[in-house]
């Protein structure tokens, strides 16, 4: 397969030879308009013939361009939406397919070299470049303008990346053609939808596309826009396989889905939605780096969203660090528009490395202690299979404890089957213990496994989530976050970390693992529920120094004052609500010599966050009291977390919700007004959820209140919730929106209902250039609103300025244009067009209003009245002086013009020679509409064949057939004018015969070729643009070819030599050496006509063949045997007259001059005309014509005994004055 086919705007550069590529080129690119038009109710069924109007090629380009509003409206003005019918004039097809092409240019696409007329011509080629240009702007994501081969590249760098076990993808044609690439990719979408693609069977082409097209389509919502068969075809283009896998390569493909799904598990706080803005800041990358490769970039939540440059080359240079190649430059990843493709290319090759893990050794615990280290501790933890294989697991915690414990920890073997391995890297020098434990699946409880030892195996299969924790001297907790793959049956638990004992959490059920884990990287890190007693006893001892004061700070308890809180609960019901801004207050316990320096106070909000609470806002109240405030800033779940000296106090963290208020919830609407029964739809945008603390209210223009149908969308999660409504009248409706009962902003809001089909609308009529134009408009049945009035003509706009009328609902407004042709008027309510289409009027200046139509204006037959109509019934004055000239190459024909009812006229004219007539038609000495026309005139009486039509007929005038033979036919059209030669053949059963026409055109030669396979009668029709020609239709009749010899016939006889003119003549055929039997059959033909021949028989094997001929000349004598010409047949036959016509004389004073009404006298003599002895009578026939050669007078006499004749009679046509 040849990678480098494309199709360019003109030329269409492709291979010669088999064009099946362009038949699966031209299925998937019909498959694709038709994806695009779903929405419009349209569908092409052949792009050169459906495009070729325009009108589906305009929808195609709303349809693609309606994302952004279909912006060419504001310049270009609206379409018409008016559907073409089957008379539509090739002009109107053209300005339909020129505003077409405009909303491309809009659209910054290239079309040089592409006009209208192709288009409308069906070049099919140059369409399905122009399909191609579409594809890549609105499918692929190119602009069109750039190479070709650039897009490529980047969608097969794109699919290496995704699919590396392939080996290298080179194009999107002959690669694809095994269907075990589609099967990869789409595996990649959806693990479990072709998980054993390496097995497949290259050579089992048909069912592996097949099997991939279809789950494509059911599974990944992926359109069936190519078919198995041509995927599979050796013949697919790039240009077709490019479309089809572009879907799931799209920004909202299934590609793109399992991708983003793979980075919000990576880096959930970053909320990554897509693959275009959210990567512009360079934050995003930077944070991917880090949680890939861990410590790469720990300050990305501090780096300025708005130093995007700075921030992508640092996202940049760590990807190269990190052994990432590179695919993005800075300034392309931080453009306004990103390329899509580019970012999820460089995130998917995240994918397929592995983070560097530390290795540790085996060191004893009386082993000197490792120096001491900056970073946290780094463990990792496999749980290995007897078969070898290898299982993460989903949470290991870290402490280091005392100066000489052991720093790199390795299980005992696994007595069974199973073993828990883990290493990590120390951050402190010092001795640590290892705590583990597992999640319950039903209560979310932390369970302690065994007492805090350097090392742990088990003895049975290991929970699903096991966790161990290594104490740190600085209090630091390591954790490590991974996954189990399904090792275990069940339901994957929360992860629940756990750190100091003697705290409690409240509602600690609703906390995520997300929350948990963010927490333990924190001073005051969270507790997990559930902490067993006797685990909290082993931290506390761990924890306690000999100080009192530190025994003191166990006791510390932080508790909500409920007064500041106004019994408000969260959408969950889970904890207090506060409003944001609210100052909430805290009471803390805690010992007596605590100073207030020692405090720390702070707030995680939903962003990430962390609020800091100054010193300020704590006030002692007695000496083992405080009051706590904290002012949240962010809407949503909020943890307060209370700490004295480091040490967690209590009570926290505190969960709490933060609601926003009134005026920071916003009533959303799409439109201020609408259709009436048209639903309407209002959204509350309220930053975080709020349960059912939204209502609505809607009054119509009744004063009766709606029912409305409330859309919550999950309401315990989202921040938006919607209503709506459908309006069954017209007018103004109130619509409200409360929070906690008051009025949110925008509330309350006017909603119209209209309706703009009822506009009434007159006085737009066609009007000459700078004739006034008065609009009135009636809205009393449509409902409230402002009209507005737009004159178009092709892209200018002119704005009517309209006033209010004598009613209310009325409204007047006057124009003028100065530009002639056709205008559009287009009226709108509401931005909706009203009646769903413009008013169409033309503007000229006389003739311009008046038009012509007819089929005289197309085409006309040689000496045969054609006529037309001039309409001038929209003329502003009756029309008195028209003029109608009719011209061709060589002759004026005359012409008659005829008035009609109601200012209308009937043009006649009749041409006198074949070629093209120029009809120029006049009103008031200005040219009309479309004058000159140009006309085509024929003569199919003036198309001859070349060949003789008896010499391929029979004696009863029909076309002799052989079975199976090629039978052809040539005609000659160079006399009968600019016509099209057409020829259909009909078979016996009535079913037309596969014929072709092969055209001459520098000799104007047609010929017909068709081949017989049946026995029977077959019709051919012969014509000139659709006209018959002479002899049309022919007949034919199949006779049997397999009688090779039909043996020695032999014709003799004077009637083959030299006959005479009516003399009876004979010869004779003789068949005694026939191979076959059979009887003998004559024709005589000539170009006078046929002369009739009669075959008697004498004998068994002797014939005799009779004729008379009438006039002399040449003739042939067709004999046929057992249907097939005997030797010599045709013979030529010149049949000579039966008196020498050189032997007349002529004599009398006639013969040189004459007087104009007077008798003219002279005499013939045609006595030595006679042959021998002939006495049979004589018939002369005299002609007199005029000195133009005219015939003007004849005149047959009976001779006389001497055969002398003297003509004295008037010659009526010489009493003429000519």
């Amino acid at each position: 397969m040849n990678e480098t086919r494309s199709i360019e705007a003109r030329g269409f550069n492709q291979p010669s030879g088999d064009d099946r590529w362009i038949s699966i080129q031209k299925k998937t690119f019909t498959n694709w308009v038709n994806e695009q038009l779903k929405s419009s109710g349209n569908k092409v069924s052949d792009l050169a013939t459906d495009f070729s109007d325009g009108y589906k090629l305009v929808i195609l380009m709303e349809a693609l361009t309606s994302e952004d509003g279909c912006q060419w409206k504001k310049v270009l003005g609206p379409f018409s939406n008016r559907k073409p019918n089957k008379t539509q004039l090739r002009v109107h097809q053209m300005e339909t397919v020129e505003f077409a092409l405009n909303i491309m240019k809009f659209e910054k696409l290239d079309l040089t070299n592409i006009g209208a007329s192709d288009i409308v011509d069906q070049n099919l080629k140059l369409i399905l470049g122009v399909v191609w240009k579409l594809i890549l702007k609105f499918q692929i994501g190119s602009s069109g303008r750039g190479p070709q081969g650039k897009t490529k590249r980047n969608l097969l760098d794109l699919v290496n990346t995704l699919l590396p076990d392939l080996g290298g993808v080179k194009n999107f044609s002959s690669d694809w053609n095994s269907g075990v690439a589609l099967s990869a990719l789409c595996n990649y979408c959806d693990p479990s939808m072709f998980p054993d693609w390496r097995e497949m069977n290259d050579s089992d082409k048909l069912s592996n596309c097949r099997q991939a097209i279809q789950q494509a389509q059911s599974r990944l919502k992926v359109p069936q826009l190519i078919t198995p068969e041509d995927m599979a075809s050796s013949e697919l283009d790039d240009q077709s396989g490019m479309t089809y896998i572009s879907y799931f390569l799209a920004d909202d493909g299934p590609v793109s889905a399992s991708l983003l799904k793979w980075v919000q598990t990576k880096i959930p706080d970053q909320r990554v939605k897509n693959f275009g803005s959210d990567w512009r800041t360079g934050i995003t990358l930077c944070a991917l780096n880090n949680a890939v490769f861990p410590g790469s970039c720990p300050d990305y939540q501090s780096m300025d969203a708005r130093d995007k440059v700075n921030n992508s080359q640092k996202a940049i240079a760590l990807c190269s660090k990190n052994g990432i190649e590179s695919v993005l430059i800075a300034q392309e990843l931080s453009a306004d528009e990103p390329s899509t493709v580019a970012i999820m290319n460089q995130v998917a090759k995240f994918q397929h490395v592995k983070p560097p893990q530390t290795k540790s050794g085996g060191r004893d615990r009386d082993s000197n202690p490792l120096p001491q280290q900056q970073s946290r501790p780094h463990l990792t933890h496999q749980n290995e299979l007897a078969n070898g294989g290898v299982e993460e697991e989903p949470l290991v915690k870290v402490r280091q404890a005392a100066a000489n414990q052991n720093s790199a920890l390795q299980s005992a073997p696994p007595p069974r089957q199973f073993s828990n391995n883990y290493s990590f890297s120390p951050s402190n020098s010092g001795g640590g213990m290892i705590h583990s434990g597992n999640t319950s699946n039903n209560n979310n409880n932390y369970q302690q496994v065994d007492k805090p030892t350097p090392s742990h195996a088990f003895t049975s299969p290991p929970p699903k989530e096991f966790s161990s924790s290594f104490d740190e001297p600085d209090n630091e907790v390591s954790s490590m976050n991974t996954q189990d793959n399904n090792l275990y049956s069940g339901n994957k638990s929360p992860i629940m970390s756990h750190r100091n004992t003697g705290r409690q959490v409240s509602n600690a059920n609703s906390y995520s693992t997300k929350k948990f884990v963010s927490a333990i990287n924190s001073p005051g890190s969270l507790v997990s529920p559930g902490v067993p007693q006797q685990f909290a006893d082993n931290e506390r001892e761990m924890d306690k120094s000999s100080n009192s004061y530190t025994s003191q700070l166990n006791s510390a308890t932080l508790e909500l004052d409920s007064r500041t809180t106004g019994g408000y609960r969260s959408p969950k019901g889970n904890c207090p609500a506060v409003f944001i801004g609210d100052m909430v207050k805290f009471n803390l316990s805690l010992p007596a010599r605590t100073d207030l320096k020692d405090i720390a106070i702070s707030v995680d909000s939903p962003s990430g966050t962390k609020q800091q609470s100054p010193v300020d806002n704590i006030t002692r109240q007695g000496a083992n009291k405080a009051v706590v405030s904290v002012s949240p800033n962010e809407t949503g779940d909020h943890f307060v977390i209370c700490s004295i000296r480091n040490k967690p106090v209590r009570g926290t963290p505190f969960e709490m919700f933060v609601l926003p208020t009134k005026d920071q919830i916003i009533l959303q609407q799409s439109e201020s007004a609408t259709v009436v029964n048209t639903r309407v739809e209002y959204v509350v945008d309220c930053g975080c959820s709020v349960g059912d603390m939204i209502s609505f209210r809607c009054v119509g223009p009744d004063n009766n209140p709606l029912n409305c149908t409330q859309q919550h969308n999950n309401a315990t999660n989202s921040a938006l919730q919607k209503f709506s409504f459908t309006p069954k009248l017209l007018g103004h409706y109130n619509i409200s929106a409360l929070f906690n009962g008051e009025n949110v902003m925008n509330s309350p809001s006017l909603h119209t209902v209209f309706n703009p089909n009822k506009v009434h609308i007159s006085g737009i009529k066609d009007v000459n250039v700078g004739q006034t134009i008065t609009i009135a408009l009636d809205l009393r049945e449509a409902g409230p609103g402002e009209p507005e009035v737009n004159i178009v003509q092709n892209v200018m706009q002119q704005k009517v300025s309209l006033k209010s009328g004598p009613q209310m609902g009325q409204y007047i407004g006057m124009f003028k244009t100065a530009n002639t042709g056709p205008h559009l008027a287009y009226v709108y309510l509401h931005n909706a067009l009203v009646n769903g289409r413009p008013i169409e009027f033309n503007v000229g200046s006389g003739g311009a209003l008046i038009k012509c139509y007819g089929m005289g204006l197309q085409k006309g037959v040689e000496d045969v009245e054609s006529s037309f109509t001039v309409d001038a019934s929209k003329a502003y004055k009756q029309l008195d002086n028209l003029q109608v000239t009719v011209e061709g190459a060589n002759s004026l024909a005359k012409c008659s013009v005829q008035r009609n009812d109601n200012n209308t006229f009937t043009a006649t004219y009749r041409p006198v020679e074949v070629g093209f007539y120029e009809v120029s038609v006049h009103a008031d000495g200005e040219a009309v509409t479309g004058s000159p026309y140009k006309v085509k005139v024929i003569n199919p009486r003036k198309v001859k064949c070349t060949q003789l039509y008896e010499s391929f007929m029979d004696s009863d005038g029909q076309v002799k057939l052989e079975l199976n033979k090629r039978f052809s036919l040539s005609f000659d059209t160079s006399n009968a004018g600019p016509g099209d030669f057409g020829a259909k053949v009909s078979g016996p059963s009535g079913n037309l015969v596969p014929c072709s026409l092969e055209k001459d055109k520098l000799l104007s030669l047609h010929t017909v070729n068709f081949m017989p396979k049946s026995r029977g009668r077959y019709e051919i029709n012969l014509t000139l643009d659709e006209l018959p020609i002479p002899r049309s239709p022919l007949i034919g009749v199949t006779r049997d070819n397999s009688v090779k010899n039909i043996g020695e016939i032999t014709c003799s006889g004077r009637g083959l030599e030299n006959p005479r003119v009516k003399e009876e003549t004979m010869f004779t055929i003789d068949t005694s050496q026939a191979l076959v039997p059979g009887e003998p059959e004559v024709r005589m033909s000539g170009l006078h006509g046929d002369v009739k021949v009669e075959v008697s028989k004498k004998s068994d094997t002797i014939y005799h063949a009779t004729y008379n001929p009438y006039m002399q000349g040449m003739y042939l004598m067709h004999v046929t045997y057992a249907d097939r010409q005997v030797p010599g047949s045709p013979f030529k036959v010149i049949v000579q007259p039966s008196v020498n016509s050189q032997s007349v004389e002529a004599f009398g004073p006639g013969l040189k001059e004459g007087v104009i009404g007077r008798p003219i006298k002279f005499g013939v003599d045609t006595r030595a005309a006679r042959p021998g002895n002939d006495k049979s009578k004589l018939f002369h026939e005299f002609l007199a014509r005029k000195p133009g050669g005219r015939l003007n007078a004849r005149k047959i006499m009976p001779a006389n005994q001497n055969s002398v004749f003297l003509l004295e009679e008037k010659w009526a046509l010489f009493h003429s004055s000519s």
